[in-house]
């Protein structure tokens, strides 16, 4: 009889099969706490417009109350805890914030050098609106990035894994998904296949480490970037740094690639792998 290892991506994906609740109760939950979310982003968005605040509060409201949602109705229509879906073992918050820390980091270097080379004018940094704006982005961001996390590295892929452990379907189901779920942006078909790029990447790192901390804090500093650095006039980001970015581009995917992989260089270089922290658990076959 022999004996292998079972890595914490797999632990990850075993999680899935607690509670024993049929898949379909997955896109529920998913559609379920986006349903009820609605009515408090509505009178949230209202708010905002009526007290002139930054827009990025509406807009990055929305995937944050799902995810208070999320946490709710996980048990009664999973059949399992909601920390099932963030992994083995404990979330750290100084994980998160390192994962977002560095990225955010690689992402201003990739900004500032495309925008010297490509020509786009900047704004006054000083601004009282850009301060208000990127603030904002520090403490809705982070639950943002969660709840997307949370459904679509979580509850989805833990889904696929009671099915397969194809690593190409875990990889690409999911990136699919994540990609469709960005079409409203209107930013050039060039999008998806940053987007699709950007949950490979992230499912990685669920696989790596077997849960979703380092995925949540990449993500969370990649969105924050994205209020610092992206369309100014986007009535989404509209205090952001540059001007003028324009859509999507061959070049934008690149660089977000370039950016992905550095991060998964020095991510594997510094960091103690997984398998360390968690420990292997061995197996019968």
């Amino acid at each position: 009889m022999a004996t292998v290892a079972e890595s914490p991506g797999d632990r990850f994906l075993d999680l899935g099969r607690i509670g024993g609740a049929p898949s379909w109760r997955a896109i529920a939950l998913i559609v379920l706490a986006l349903l009820v979310a609605v009515a408090p982003y509505a009178l949230l968005r209202e708010v905002v417009r009526s007290f002139g605040l930054p827009a990025v509060i509406a807009s990055m409201s929305l995937p944050g109350i799902e995810f208070g949602f999320l946490l709710l109705l996980t048990r009664p229509v999973l059949r399992r805890s909601w920390r099932t879906v963030f992994g083995i073992g404990k979330i750290s918050c100084r994980r998160i914030a390192a994962a977002a820390s560095l990225y955010f980091a690689l992402n201003c270097l990739t900004a500032v050098g495309a925008s010297m080379l490509m020509g786009f004018p900047a704004r006054d940094l000083s601004g009282v609106d850009f301060a208000m704006a990127f603030g904002v982005a520090l403490l809705l961001v982070p639950f943002q990035a969660a709840a997307e996390e949370f459904s679509y590295r979580g509850v989805v892929l833990q889904t696929l894994g009671r099915a397969t452990r194809a690593r190409a379907l875990l990889y690409v189901i999911p990136g699919i998904l994540f990609a469709a779920m960005h079409s409203s942006q209107g930013v050039g078909a060039w999008i998806y296949a940053e987007v699709f790029a950007a949950s490979c990447f992230l499912t990685w790192l669920v696989m790596r480490e077997g849960n979703l901390a380092a995925a949540i804090g990449a993500h969370a500093g990649n969105n924050i970037s994205a209020v610092v650095f992206g369309n100014a006039d986007s009535p989404i980001y509209p205090h952001a740094l540059f001007l003028d970015s324009g859509p999507t581009t061959m070049i934008d995917v690149l660089c977000s690639i370039g950016t992905m992989v550095a991060f998964v260089v020095i991510w594997s270089l510094v960091d103690r792998p997984a398998a360390d922290r968690h420990g292997f658990v061995a197996v019968s076959t």
